[in-house]
């Protein structure tokens, strides 16, 4: 599978968890952007219930699934962890924080190759 097929799979899991967690009619946002440092960043934001602090340090291991959902929401543990993977395999990483005011929001960030930084820096971009 290459970088791009690891990205499509990346944000479709992270849309998909999105949509599991969050009431059916709220509204999940996708965000790119590229940060001063060149990393590129894909935000995915919901209106769910959120993660409890205790549970974000675990999110992305195997097989873990949080007590709020185990039992009353359908999942095995392995999509985040599986996301987890084929970002370190893309030389990026992904990061859980809340949203404001309710929700969760899960990045994809990715360090951009050194020659686009010095391409970029070169053309003035």
């Amino acid at each position: 599978m290459s970088n791009a097929g690891f990205l499509e799979q990346i944000v479709n899991n992270l849309v998909t968890n999105a949509a599991k967690y969050s009431p059916e009619t709220s509204t999940i946002q996708v965000e790119l952007s590229v940060a001063n440092n060149g990393t590129r960043v894909i935000a995915v934001k919901d209106q769910g219930t959120g993660i409890a602090d205790e549970d974000k340090a675990h999110i992305f291991e195997r097989f873990y699934r949080s007590a709020d959902v185990r039992g009353s929401i359908p999942g095995t543990g392995l999509g985040l962890a599986i996301a987890a993977q084929l970002a370190k395999l893309s030389n990026g990483h992904l990061e859980v924080r809340d949203n404001q005011p309710i929700g969760t929001v899960i990045s994809l960030l990715l360090t951009a190759p050194q020659e686009a930084l010095s391409e970029s820096t070169i053309k003035g971009d």
